[in-house]
């Protein structure tokens, strides 16, 4: 039995969706988009944007995918409009002692998680009874029946009160009162009732006049049995009422229906043959039980019936027993058509059969029809619709169908001619069906497919490349006529639409001539939902929909193209993509600083990556693009791609922020790219060439930063002697700028990295000479206070800290050292901002090389933005550290005496 909400069934459609909409708007955008973003992409339809699209268009989507949190919309909707909306003065009225604040009203996150059932207390139920009970014996308005549905509802220990109000049929769960004014409309095909539900006319399968009163009531009695309604007889009672019916007047074949119909509900395949069983009895036992098993789609059944009875369904196809022909055989056909039998289905479906009630083989037959040429089955198709046509070529069947049918099954063996190549037939059959009135949107749609030579309207698609225009424009360009007199017509002709705006997408300089063409059939397209949005077709437009707004440079779409390239290509259903009409759409948008740019850049990067490659790093795209900038940048740090990849990107990235003269996007670059070099060895080459540039690291790094970062390299990879030639330079260097001490200890460290004594000798006399000049006046300068923050280094430089501040305790009470340790990291902004907080309580700063090349420098520019010199720490062991500590406390005590 169905559990559907009496409430749901007494409301319109209309009535339903507002509601919803009604409770959707109570939750947070957000909220919903983070709901949504949890469905999946089904036919290519992707979820709608709560930011974007209005809470109708997000609840139809629900309804459509049949989503749960719909019906909490619903919920929502009703006790809001039960609260304070227009039911709320029906609900005053009715149960004045439901006060509304004991109705809730959820919003935000909390609106999801409301429970179906309204939380009164004991007091406020107990009032609501009385006030229910105090209706009795009257009629209610329609808004007064829905309130007290709602309150059915939501409140099940009002349950048994509402019931009493606007009672059940028997054997009912939920069947809907009639009330006043209110007319009675025909449900929906989406919300019929099932089957298998009580409250169907059991003899909807078979002609009323075969059966008399005393049939129907066996009808109902086995089914309440089944289905075990109280105070219903056991399924062994009814089985005797039926043998008992049956011999009573064996010349009554018509009983030998309950015995069929009653073993098939309860489980038996089929009843032994009885001696006095004839053809006639057998096809009415028959035909109870195809229709018991009917009432349950059981439609494998059925077809397993036939099989078993092939011969008896065989002499009711030629005629015979019309009575239990009428009632079964709809169900035979429909069946063996559904499991793809279409031979058997034709076998049975002969004019002396159909002709009993066409109305119920025919539809289903055409029906079918369809569905094989839209799935492209074109030979099954060819044999069932050739049956269709076969029967409606007989008058008295026609006459026994609606005229739309027949012109249905005519237009469909129209597309089965052009889809098996016989253009120019196809196109005179539609002409033919043209001329007797059919419909010309859709007739015009179909002959302009003819005249291109074109199987299928999928089957025009935008080219690959530029050189399949010069083959395909001429073809398309002869449906024209047919595709404007499609148009003309006023019908929804979203094939020809989209015909006209494909042939004005390969014409340049008629794009937005293109988007209104596309636009038009993808809202036609939309509008009819049970055929386009679930096919190739519909995510073929709206590829070409989405390169039409680019190539138009309609900002205000871009949003909607991106969605659109995903309803295109996410289910896979599209491989061939027009490549070169994105490299037209590429060049358009790239100038644009819309934020959905990048996303569309990035989707393209994805699906087709060939035709980015040649863009991404060309001077003009990225010196005009904010987009492919950006692209690039993420490229660049994508971990997903390769070092030789990241490494391109960064290239071409520090050369477009070097020339707009972006220092700190420059100074980035730079730093991934050591990353990079340190962690892949093979990119090492192109790192030093970097660094040895000029133009490059040379406008970003100052020498000593440069020289010490080439050192570093040469460290990491163990090239020894080439770290030794560098540290000489970095000893000319500070010679350079007086700085002998320092000087001295890049020479110690060239020694130990293998170069001789000769090789350096003029840079040690350099030394010796600075530092005899000096001597005198570090003889002569007194002890000063002096605090010092030495950065770099790690763990290993941490435990050398306590040894360290020992030394000067006992050789130089008048200075004091702070250590900072960030180690090796590539997150360290925050050390940079503790280097910030401590530098101003300092005199001076000693820099470790153990940096990464962007930290040391952005530590030594605070340095000289507070005021405070900064020296070098060449080395990293223990007596490095005590000599840079020294010489920087020497230094600032010479300038102070």
């Amino acid at each position: 039995m169905s559990a559907t909400p009496r409430i749901i069934l007494a409301l319109q459609d209309p009535e339903i969706q507002a509601a919803m909409s009604q409770g959707a708007s109570k939750v947070p955008k957000a909220v919903l988009a983070s709901m949504l973003k949890t469905i999946p992409p089904k036919g290519g339809i992707r979820p709608p944007n709560p930011n974007r699209d209005t809470p109708e268009k997000v609840v139809s989507f629900l309804i459509r995918r049949e989503h749960p949190v719909a019906l909490v919309f619903l919920f929502l909707g009703l006790l809001s409009s039960l609260r304070s909306g227009e039911l709320a003065e029906n609900r005053r009225k009715l149960v004045p002692n439901l006060p509304e604040a004991d109705i809730p009203d959820p919003v935000g996150q909390e609106a999801l998680k409301l429970s179906p059932n309204l939380p009164l207390s004991e007091s406020v139920l107990a009032s609501v009874r009385d006030d229910l009970r105090a209706l009795a014996g009257k009629s209610f308005t329609e808004d007064e029946t829905k309130v007290l549905l709602i309150l059915e509802h939501a409140c099940p220990e009002l349950k048994e009160e509402v019931e009493s109000l606007l009672p059940l049929e028997p054997g009912s769960s939920t069947s809907v009162p009639r009330v006043e004014g209110a007319e009675a409309e025909p449900l929906p095909e989406s919300e019929e009732p099932s089957v298998s539900d009580s409250e169907e006319s059991e003899t909807s399968a078979v002609p009323s006049e075969e059966f008399s009163a005393l049939d129907k009531l066996l009808f109902r009695a086995a089914v309440d049995s089944v289905a075990g309604v109280d105070g219903s007889l056991p399924p062994e009672e009814v089985a005797d009422l039926v043998e008992e019916l049956i011999y009573l007047n064996t010349t009554r074949t018509k009983s030998y229906f309950h015995r069929g119909f009653l073993h098939a509900l309860t489980g038996p395949s089929f009843v032994p043959t009885r001696q006095e069983e004839n053809q006639e009895r057998r096809a009415w036992e028959w035909a109870g039980k195809i229709i018991a098993l009917a009432r349950y789609d059981r439609r494998d059944d059925i077809c397993l019936a036939f099989d078993d009875a092939t011969d008896l369904a065989l002499q009711m196809a030629e005629g015979r027993f019309e009575g239990p022909a009428k009632g079964a055989m709809p169900h035979v056909a429909e069946s063996l058509l559904h499991s793809g039998r279409f031979q058997d289905a034709c076998t049975i479906l002969k004019p002396e059969l159909v002709r009993l009630c066409p109305g119920k083989f025919i539809p289903g037959l055409i029906r079918e029809g369809r569905h094989l040429v839209r799935s492209r089955r074109v030979e099954e198709a060819k044999r069932v619709l050739g049956k269709g046509r076969e029967l409606l070529a007989i008058e008295e069947i026609a006459e026994g169908c609606p005229p739309e049918l027949l012109y249905e099954c005519e237009r469909r063996w129209g597309q089965v001619l052009r889809a098996q190549g016989a253009f120019r037939e196809a196109r005179s059959h539609f002409e033919h069906l043209l001329r007797d009135g059919g419909a010309v949107a859709e007739l015009r749609t179909d002959m302009a497919l003819c005249a291109a030579k074109k199987k299928w309207l999928d089957d025009v698609a935008l080219p690959i490349r530029n050189q399949e225009v010069g083959s395909l424009l001429p073809q398309l360009e002869a449906a024209l006529p047919d595709c404007m007199a499609a148009i003309e017509s006023g019908g929804v002709a979203p094939g020809a639409a989209y015909m006209l705006g494909i042939v004005s997408l390969l014409h340049r300089n008629q794009e937005n001539e293109a988007l209104q063409h596309l636009e038009m059939a993808y809202e036609m397209a939309l509008s009819r939902e049970e055929v386009y949005p679930d096919s190739r077709f519909f995510n073929q437009l709206c590829m070409a929909l989405s390169v039409a707004i680019l190539l138009a440079m309609d900002e205000s779409q871009f949003d909607k193209a991106h969605d659109l390239i995903h309803r295109a290509l996410d289910d896979g259903r599209i491989t061939e993509l027009p490549l070169d009409l994105f490299k037209r759409a590429i060049e358009v948008i790239r100038a644009s600083s819309h934020p959905a740019c990048l996303s569309i850049l990035e989707d393209f990067e994805q699906r087709c990556p060939e035709i980015l490659e040649e863009h991404l790093r060309r001077k003009e795209f990225l010196e005009s693009s904010p987009a492919v900038l950006k692209l690039l940048e993420k490229r660049a740090q994508s971990k997903d791609r390769t070092p030789n990849g990241r490494w391109r990107d960064l290239e071409a990235l520090l050369s477009a922020h070097l020339r707009s003269g972006n220092q700190v996007e420059s100074e980035g670059c730079l730093a991934y790219m050591e990353e990079l070099a340190l962690t892949h060895e093979r990119l090492s080459a192109g790192y030093l060439s970097v660094l040895e540039d000029p133009d490059r690291a040379g406008a970003i790094l100052e020498d000593f930063e440069r020289l010490e970062a080439i050192r570093l390299l040469h460290q990491v990879r163990g090239q020894r002697r080439s770290e030794g030639l560098v540290l000489a330079q970095l000893a000319r260097l500070a010679l350079g700028q007086s700085q002998a001490e320092l000087a001295t200890e890049y020479l110690d460290l060239a020694r130990a990295c293998g170069l001789n004594a000769a090789e350096l000798d003029m840079e040690h006399r350099w030394a010796n000479e600075i530092i005899e000049s000096t001597r005198l006046v570090e003889e002569a300068r007194q002890p000063h206070p002096v605090s010092v923050l030495l950065v770099g280094g790690n763990e290993v430089q941490e435990r050398y800290d306590h040894a360290i501040k020992e030394h000067f305790r006992r050789q130089d009470r008048h200075l004091t050292v702070e250590f900072l340790h960030p180690a090796w990291s590539s997150n360290w902004n925050f050390d940079l901002e503790d280097v910030k907080r401590r530098l101003p309580g300092h005199d001076a700063l000693v820099v470790m090389r153990f940096n990464r090349t962007q930290f040391g420098r952005h530590v030594r520019r605070l340095a000289g933005e507070h005021g405070k010199l900064w020296f070098a720490c060449t080395g990293h062991g223990r007596d490095s550290i005590i000599r840079a500590v020294d010489r920087a406390a020497g230094f600032l005590r010479s300038r102070a005496n």
